[in-house]
């Protein structure tokens, strides 16, 4: 039994040694960036100008008690 665990030990240890011996990946190369960034993206739904005005205000009112 004592030399099963010495093997097992062994083992371990010689798979952690080859494990951490591995080169370590290389970086990847960036991408040029394109020629034209796209206009297309889409971003979510848009809002209205009532509902933009009502967050601006509420922005507004907020910075105001803040400062």
């Amino acid at each position: 039994m004592r030399k099963l665990g010495h093997a097992a030990c062994t083992t371990l240890c010689v798979g952690a040694t080859l494990t951490a011996a591995q080169t370590p990946p290389s970086p990847p190369t960036a991408s040029a960036p394109p020629a034209r960034m796209p206009t297309d993206i889409p971003y979510g739904t848009s809002i209205g100008i009532d509902a933009a005005n009502r967050v601006f205000s509420a922005a507004e009112a907020l910075a105001k008690r803040h400062n």
